[in-house]
């Protein structure tokens, strides 16, 4: 299967997870953590713990349960095992008692063969990276609202122009590569995080 080429995102249900567990830390963190561990949808989880409403964030669920979590011709990696428990153990894990108050961040770089959860803790930070492969060639993406860019990568020039025509044939966010003096054979990408519920994954 021929497939975009990768990149990180921090869009719109990235944002709703850390507002939702950046507000509430401590007691009801652990709320989040049990709710996880009992409900085996990662979509009904997060409607369960008050993260996503079932009316206003319709569109989401279905994306997630669809091409994030779904076995049928619809799913973007429906070959990748254990998706939605992967997902749902690498918050258990993120959000451990010892965890405290600490701000989460939340990052999903979609490049790869794997679908797994990274996790990093520091003393300022909970980051949880969620690895997938790449959206599959031809999934267009509907305009959305664009956050400031808050992810940058860096690449070979080659790679660059790959990731520019993946976007333009993809329906993704134009992308413009930035140049560095001194550095012939590479580029800087901005990546613009989506806000559009519908496609948000």
């Amino acid at each position: 299967m021929s497939t975009m080429c990768g990149v990180a995102q921090h869009n719109n249900l990235m944002r709703k997870i850390e507002k939702h567990l950046n507000d509430n830390a401590g007691a009801k963190r652990l709320d989040f953590i049990q709710v996880m561990t009992d409900t085996p949808s990662c979509a009904e989880a997060l409607v369960r713990a008050g993260v996503l409403d079932s009316t206003a964030d319709a569109k989401m669920i279905l994306h997630l349960k669809v091409h994030w979590f779904g076995s049928d011709w619809r799913a973007w990696w429906p070959e990748k095992d254990a998706r939605d428990e992967v997902l749902r153990l690498g918050f258990v894990q993120l959000l451990s008692p010892a965890s405290g108050t600490l701000p989460v961040r939340i990052v999903w770089v979609c490049s790869g063969e794997y679908f797994q959860t990274i996790l990093l803790k520091s003393n300022e930070q909970l980051t949880m990276i969620v690895l997938t492969p790449p959206i599959p060639n031809g999934v267009k993406l509907p305009a959305a609202n664009q956050y400031e860019a808050d992810i940058t990568m860096v690449a070979s020039l080659a790679e660059g122009a790959e990731c520019v025509m993946s976007a333009a044939v993809n329906g993704g966010t134009p992308i413009k590569l930035g140049s560095v003096t001194g550095f012939a054979e590479t580029c800087v990408i901005p990546v613009y995080s989506e806000g559009n519920d519908a496609a948000d994954s």
